[in-house]
């Protein structure tokens, strides 16, 4: 099992802590009442904990844009209270389930102070056995609107206990397009600033194309060169006749050359 932070690193994935609303550790970490890592992730929207060896809320992170919290399948007995020190001011999902330490409906109460809370789920825990359970519990907590799947009249309604997720969802979905349009932006721009361009006899061309036709292109000697390979030397006296002979025969060697 992995550290809290090596677990918190793996969800991440690379994000930076504003860009992060959602935070998944099921049964990747254990945690041992240290809460201080959450305190960076400021944005978070959804922070599931199921099965991470939770007992003690005391110090729980101040997260205001919370909006749903799993903390099932945990060993939590009490000290729900912190949960309302920690500014949950828009939490509407508590998962509570098959923590085995809560038993009594005062160890609910603190949950009264939770404003916008909408939904509970407290299937497993031995509180459920408390005669009039259900009727108690929407007393408790009036806002409340429905308690393991169902509502104040007690009917059974097919919950959904992610929908509020939905838009969450929608919003980093948007948010992740807007990132990879960003790198896709970007690596055009790379694109660009690798692929210079370079005209060349009226054609295009890029910087590979221009080093294989500088390879390709055979190097033109100097006149002076030339007229001495061909024997000519500079401060040589010749008539005209020869002059022309070798002006054209310097022409065809500078044209064979060009082709």
């Amino acid at each position: 099992m992995k550290s809290l932070e090596e677990a918190i690193k793996q969800a991440v994935n690379n994000r930076s802590p504003d860009q992060v609303t959602r935070l998944e550790l099921d049964s990747l970490c254990r945690l041992n009442g240290d809460w201080k890592p959450f305190s960076l992730y400021q944005g978070l929207t959804v922070l599931s904990l199921s099965n991470t060896y939770v007992s003690n809320l005391a110090g729980f992170p101040t997260l205001p844009l919370l909006k749903i919290l799993i903390l099932s399948e945990n060993r939590i007995s009490g000290g729900l209270e912190h949960l309302a020190q920690g500014s949950l001011v828009n939490l509407k999902m508590l998962d509570l389930a098959f923590n085995v330490g809560i038993k009594r409906l005062d160890q609910l109460e603190p949950l009264k102070k939770l404003p916008e809370l909408k939904k509970l789920c407290l299937d497993g825990c031995p509180v459920k056995d408390v005669p009039g359970f259900h009727e108690k519990v929407f007393e408790l907590l009036p806002g409340l609107e429905y308690l393991d799947q169902m509502d104040k009249q007690g009917k059974e309604c097919d919950v959904d206990y992610d929908d509020d997720d939905d838009e969450i969802a929608d919003d980093e979905g948007e948010a992740e397009e807007s990132y990879d349009d960003e790198d896709e932006e970007d690596e055009a721009a790379d694109e660009v600033e690798g692929s210079e361009e370079v005209v060349i006899d009226g054609g295009v061309v890029d910087d590979d194309d221009e080093a294989e036709a500088d390879e390709e292109r055979p190097e033109v000697a100097s006149d002076d060169d030339q007229q001495v390979k061909i024997g000519i030397h500079p401060g040589d006296e010749k008539d005209d006749d020869e002059g022309d002979d070798v002006l054209e025969g310097h022409d065809t060697k500078k044209r064979k050359l060009n082709i």
